[in-house]
């Protein structure tokens, strides 16, 4: 599922950068140290790619180049503030975390970050700036931060991608090779919520089944890895429940609107004092309590893959087709 946050603060996304998204859990600090990395054709243009930097992430939180400090885009007319950025986060059903995460298959990882990559792609084709009459135009450069993560904060195998889109993209100048840098007009991003989604489910469901693994979409068109049941499900699912159980607490009807307000009473802070190699052992112990054989899983897999199982692009539409009906019932 892709979900676009509103617009964040630079506070609030400095908050989360140095309490949240830096601090790596037990794959990303193998990968990446903890940092995040750079993405997308705006950062191309500013010289940014591999790692992120703390003082180039600080830098265009406050609209300026991270190159030289210039003040890249100047804050709201009026207000005097600044729309920093949005948070696009990337996840996958619990089934796929369970399979990457606890049975260790790596591959299904990157199947994850490929298929957010190719939808965040997508959105930013739809990248908007107003020009110099103030009507919108495409800009289709945008400026990303990504930053992976594994756990949910009830300590859940939660596979998940952050990309913290900032508030700056490149407008065409008058002379060519010479753009000018503005805000983004950010309506259509949201508009583009529900394609994006689609794409990332089809996509993840086209590069999980080229590693020979059976997946349908549920109910709610999120594309599952067949073979493990609700019961596993949801005993990985706990941070769910807690944001299920406030909901009906607070009588809610348990739409989106009533979960994103339940998950913000709930929110609590990220624990950083767990050993990754006893969380690993933990997972690794409820999933055999619950008799998941995710080993059984992953040779079932490899014997598809090897008889030559893949995906259709018939599959790949239908996965689309059933994200976006979901998407569209419950996020409007």
């Amino acid at each position: 599922m892709i979900r676009i946050s509103e617009a964040l603060s630079c506070e609030r996304v400095a908050t989360y950068f140095k309490g949240d998204y830096t601090i790596g859990d037990y794959y990303t600090a193998d990968r990446v140290g903890g940092t995040g990395t750079w993405q997308g054709r705006g950062a191309e243009r500013l010289g940014l790619a591999g790692d992120v930097s703390p003082d180039d992430f600080f830098a265009l939180l406050r609209g300026q180049s991270p190159r030289d400090g210039c003040q890249l885009v100047a804050a709201e007319t009026g207000s005097g503030k600044h729309r920093a950025a949005w948070d696009v986060q990337a996840a996958p059903d619990k089934s796929v975390s369970l399979v990457a995460l606890v049975g260790g298959d790596r591959r299904v990882i990157d199947a994850h970050l490929t298929a957010a990559r190719r939808a965040l792609a997508e959105l930013e084709e739809h990248a908007l700036v107003k020009d110099r009459k103030r009507r919108p135009v495409a800009s289709r450069n945008l400026v990303i931060a990504r930053f992976d993560h594994d756990s949910s904060r009830a300590l859940d195998p939660h596979l998940h991608s952050h990309h913290v889109v900032f508030n700056l993209t490149e407008r065409a100048g008058r002379r060519s090779g010479h753009g000018e840098w503005r805000a983004l007009e950010p309506r259509d991003l949201f508009a583009e919520q529900l394609h994006v989604t689609a794409i990332y489910q089809a996509e993840l469901a086209r590069e999980l089944q080229a590693l020979g693994y059976e997946v349908r979409a549920d109910a709610q068109g999120l594309v599952r890895i067949a073979g493990i049941s609700e019961e596993v499900i949801e005993s990985f699912s706990k941070r769910r429940r807690q944001i299920l159980d406030e909901v009906a607490r607070r009588g809610g009807a348990g739409n989106y609107a009533d979960r994103q307000r339940a998950a913000l009473y709930t929110r609590a802070p990220k624990r950083h004092d767990i050993d990754p190699a006893e969380l690993r052992a933990a997972w690794r112990d409820e999933a055999a309590r619950n008799g998941l054989d995710l080993d059984r899983l992953r040779r079932a897999a490899d014997a598809r893959r090897a008889a030559g199982a893949g995906v259709s692009a018939a599959d790949a539409l239908a996965q689309a087709r059933a994200s976006v009906a979901w998407a569209a019932d419950h996020h409007t």
